[in-house]
């Protein structure tokens, strides 16, 4: 079964597959939790101003070693099948800027 799963996912192009990763998981947890907060960064600029200061400081595109941790998790995920070698070059690329 989980064959078959992983098939049918691997199907998609890349896009579709890093889209179906991004789109929310749980209604309740959307509703409970990250709808309100987006209420509240329109109309809280110190919360706005603070959660941006907080993601700036761990922004894991700025660490040093983040293109050889990227590397090495592509290969993993090529190893297990997840991506073929021509996506992981094309993620290290957008990733690299």
């Amino acid at each position: 079964m989980i064959v078959k799963i992983q098939r049918a996912i691997l199907s998609f192009n890349l896009e579709a597959r890093i889209q179906l990763l991004l789109n929310p998981r749980s209604k309740e947890l959307n509703d409970e939790i990250f709808t309100p907060l987006k209420k509240s960064l329109n109309t809280d600029t110190a919360l706005r101003e603070t959660i941006s200061e907080i993601a700036a400081s761990r922004n894991l595109l700025k660490l040093p070693n983040f293109r050889e941790e990227a590397a090495k998790g592509i290969r993993e995920l090529e190893a297990e099948g997840w991506l073929n070698a021509g996506e992981g070059v094309r993620i290290l690329s957008i990733c690299s800027g």
